[in-house]
């Protein structure tokens, strides 16, 4: 039914890898780095709070794109799985294919608003420390070689520089930072 709901999305086209084990569900996380997980609860190996702890064990970085399913409604266990990064928790009995299509969307796009505020706050730490290594600085060259290294670091690239116009239209490097 799962399968079939997320088939029959009008606004996404799903590849769909399943099994049926934990320890082979968190092999095929390592492998293909999913968008989102449906992950049941009971599982016969683990269960999902052990598959959780397993991948921040694995060093995956959270927030899972993980919604968690389990046979029964309880609160306690749909806060700690929300605790330890499932984004969204599923009865399977209450599930609709439209509440199904509407949690594994919500939990691909809340992932991706996590992932790119995460970004920004690294941004803004980089730029406050550029601006506090240049006020410290009292040379030109100082300054200017700090910005190329800290901006090529900020915009990931493999160089930037710093390059001077004189009035004549020719120019130099002044500043260079290569990886």
């Amino acid at each position: 039914m799962y399968r079939r709901s997320l088939l029959h999305d009008q606004e996404y086209d799903y590849t769909i890898i399943d099994t049926g084990l934990g320890a082979e569900g968190l092999q095929l996380w390592q492998q293909h780095q999913p968008d989102a997980a449906l992950l049941d609860y009971r599982l016969p190996d683990l269960d999902g709070l052990a598959f959780l702890t397993a991948l921040q064990a694995q060093g995956q970085q959270q927030p899972f794109p993980i919604v968690m399913m389990t046979g029964k409604g309880n609160e306690a266990l749909a806060v700690q799985a929300i605790k330890a990064g499932a984004q969204d928790y599923l009865v399977k009995g209450l599930i609709t294919s439209e509440s199904l299509q509407l949690a594994v969307k919500g939990t691909i796009k809340t992932v991706q608003l996590q992932t790119q505020l995460q970004k920004r706050i690294e941004q803004q730490h980089l730029i406050t420390q550029i601006a506090q290594k240049v006020a410290r600085s009292l040379s030109l060259e100082e300054i200017l070689q700090t910005i190329v290294d800290d901006v090529r670091q900020l915009l990931q690239t493999d160089r930037v520089i710093v390059f001077r116009v004189e009035p004549d239209g020719n120019g130099t490097v002044t500043a260079e930072s290569v990886g």
